[in-house]
């Protein structure tokens, strides 16, 4: 899927005017809010935890996601990836670089992705409770 917005077919499509004209729709914060599970992948590890057990999670991920705000800026290499999942359904996927993050928003028929620079001690507060939680 392209990383632009899709929004071909998707129900109740409406956006702002001026996202719908720029092909970039304002983040759906759904998204951020209604996950069930996070799918964890560290260090070439992948754990599947639920909300519950994650919910100091949720808070660093909504930040980082909310942070990055630039259309497809540079990514370092991807040291964390975060899939939000709803009742089996990936909803979003935070990737996070050292200084790094892309949201990619997975909602309503469309696909957007948005990525840039964040602030290195908030990606290495994400790390360290992505590790706690995954197991060795």
């Amino acid at each position: 899927m392209a990383e632009a917005a899709r929004v071909a077919g998707a129900p109740g499509g409406s956006a702002a005017p001026n996202a719908a004209r720029s092909g970039f729709l304002p983040l759906d914060d759904a998204s951020l809010q209604g996950w069930t599970e996070a799918r964890i992948t560290v260090q070439g590890r992948t754990s599947l935890v639920s909300r519950a057990q994650a919910e100091g999670l949720a808070a660093q991920i909504r930040e980082l996601a909310l942070a990055v705000t630039g259309r497809n800026g540079a990514m370092a290499p991807v040291l964390l990836q975060i899939e939000l999942v709803e009742n089996g359904v990936v909803t979003g996927t935070l990737a996070v670089g050292e200084a790094t993050a892309r949201w990619t928003q997975l909602r309503g028929g469309f696909e957007q992705a948005s990525s840039g620079s964040v602030d290195a001690a908030r990606v290495r507060q994400l790390l360290a409770e992505a590790a706690r939680l995954a197991p060795r």
